[in-house]
């Protein structure tokens, strides 16, 4: 079909990232990240109370029984509804969160230095850069784990691939849109723009219109 169908109502707040966990759907309230999960039916129901911190989109991923956001460079996990900051803010706003491995990962998409990629330390609870920014500036805005590498969608439509060390251009801009979303649909790589514009990545060095 080519229409979108409604499956729950309004949570009464902004859904700006989505995880499945468990077979469950939840989605993060923009408003002090409140957590929410699908009732199955038709509505959201209310997990975890606000938590007094402004979550950024695609910031929220799933790692075991426990859920993630990023807010103001922070990390925080939700056991139980309850929020817990893990890690403090290095000076730059870290956006999307992925798992790639054992670790947790950051791009850095506002405030300080944009376009960065941070990663988790366990041991010390801090960020750590492994990868500066690829050109420009240019802010991360989705990330994805992917072919055993991970992919970065930045601000001026640029997918990017992580080396071990830095970020490499996988693919130019088809447009000067920001890639909002990244995601694996039947072993392809694909791209989400702010105008709507579906990418595929051919597999080499470009986007695709689909």
């Amino acid at each position: 079909t080519n229409a979108w169908t409604s499956v729950a109502t309004g949570a009464g707040d902004d859904i700006i990232a989505m995880c499945v966990m468990g077979g469950e759907i939840y989605g993060l309230g923009e408003n002090a990240a409140a957590l929410y999960k699908w009732n199955g039916v038709n509505a959201w129901t209310t997990v975890g109370a606000a938590a007094g911190f402004a979550p950024n989109r695609n910031g929220m991923i799933v790692d075991g029984s426990n859920i993630y956001a990023a807010a103001g460079g922070r990390l925080f996990r939700s056991t139980g509804g309850a929020w817990t900051q893990l890690v403090p803010s290095a000076g730059s706003g870290v956006g999307p969160l992925i798992k790639h491995g054992v670790a947790i990962y950051g791009g850095t998409a506002n405030g300080g230095t944009t376009g960065q990629l941070f990663r988790r330390n366990t041991l010390t609870d801090l960020w750590e850069v492994d990868a500066a920014p690829y050109s420009g500036g240019n802010a991360v805005i989705s990330l994805i784990s992917f072919d055993g590498s991970i992919f970065g969608g930045l601000t001026q439509g640029e997918l990017v691939r992580f080396t071990g060390s830095a970020w490499t251009l996988a693919a130019s801009g088809a447009s000067t849109n920001t890639i909002n979303a990244l995601v694996e649909f039947d072993g392809d790589l694909y791209g989400a723009d702010e105008d709507g514009l579906l990418l595929k990545w051919d597999g080499v060095s470009a986007w695709q219109t689909v």
